[in-house]
């Protein structure tokens, strides 16, 4: 808490280089003004809220085991941290029986934590994300050959550029909270042996994303609270997810994704997906004082 008189400035936002003629210049101001242009469109992309901005639809483009692969169409989407994730042409994804986190990029992204690397073994739901990622392009000399330069070996790298990557997450039914007596319905539908059995593992993991379970108790007794706050502290199992750390901040769902030992038994976009939406609404709502 700051005490301070009126017209008294708060000195206390990003910081940009002050320029002037005369001014010795490093690669560190240079860097430090391209951060504080991103902190402010980091704010910019917070006051907006996280989620699906448009676009990002997820459909099935090969369900074989072989080469199971999903298309994602272009858009946008938006992190909790702020950051623009543009998907500028459309996508194909190969869903990889196996794939180890690679990570060549430039460290624009330090907020986010690194994910482990993912080994997809038996049948199974899983989410798909999108993530920020990075990368170098291009090249440019360097005065002093004795320099240690970014990215290109004896030259530096041109230009830093920032990207997405798509990450696919377990949606581990054994063990995350807030499942409750869902868990008991979903386990014997992995994997579903027929059509009516994969719509009703759709149904089902649709509820889990939304959390119906907790919002039903919570607009049956929209005083109750547990430690102060509203019985709805959570938005079903991706804030479970993001709770226990399988999903972080810097990733935004796309869809929920069956993968069974004979390929994809299918892709659900709308159980997964959010629009953007005020943070400081949904906290209100949730410690039931509303917006």
């Amino acid at each position: 808490m700051s005490a301070v008189d009126l017209l008294q400035p708060i000195l206390e936002g990003v910081q940009r280089n002050n320029f002037f003629n005369g001014r010795l210049l490093s690669a560190e101001d240079l860097r430090a003004d391209q951060d504080a242009t991103r902190a402010q469109h980091a704010q910019l992309g917070r006051a907006i809220g996280e989620g699906v901005a448009w676009g990002l639809d997820v459909t099935v483009a090969s369900a074989g085991a072989e080469r199971p692969v999903v298309r994602v169409s272009p858009g946008l989407a938006l992190t909790r941290l702020g950051a623009l994730l543009p998907l500028r042409e459309e996508a194909l994804v190969t869903l990889a029986r196996s794939a180890s986190a690679r990570d060549d990029g430039t460290g624009l992204f330090a907020d986010c934590v690194k994910p482990a690397p993912l080994t997809l073994t038996g049948d199974g739901a899983y989410v798909l994300a999108l993530a920020p990622a990075s990368g170098f392009s291009g090249t440019a000399l360097v005065s002093d050959p004795n320099t240690t330069a970014t990215g290109r070996g004896a030259c530096g790298a041109r230009f830093t550029v920032e990207g997405v990557k798509f990450r696919l997450v377990p949606i581990d039914v054994t063990h995350l909270a807030g499942i409750g007596a869902l868990r008991s319905r979903i386990l014997p539908l992995l994997p579903p042996a027929d059509a009516a059995a994969r719509e009703r593992l759709r149904n089902l993991l649709a509820h889990l994303c939304f959390g119906t379970a907790v919002l039903r108790a919570h607009f049956t007794n929209p005083s109750a609270t547990i430690d102060g706050q509203s019985i709805a502290t959570g938005w079903g199992v991706l804030d479970a997810m993001r709770s226990r750390g399988d999903l972080t901040d810097c990733d935004v769902p796309l869809a929920v994704v069956v993968l069974t030992a004979r390929g994809i038994s299918f892709a659900d976009t709308w159980s997964a997906r959010r629009r953007p939406i005020d943070a400081g609404a949904i906290g209100a709502w949730r410690r039931g004082r509303g917006p």
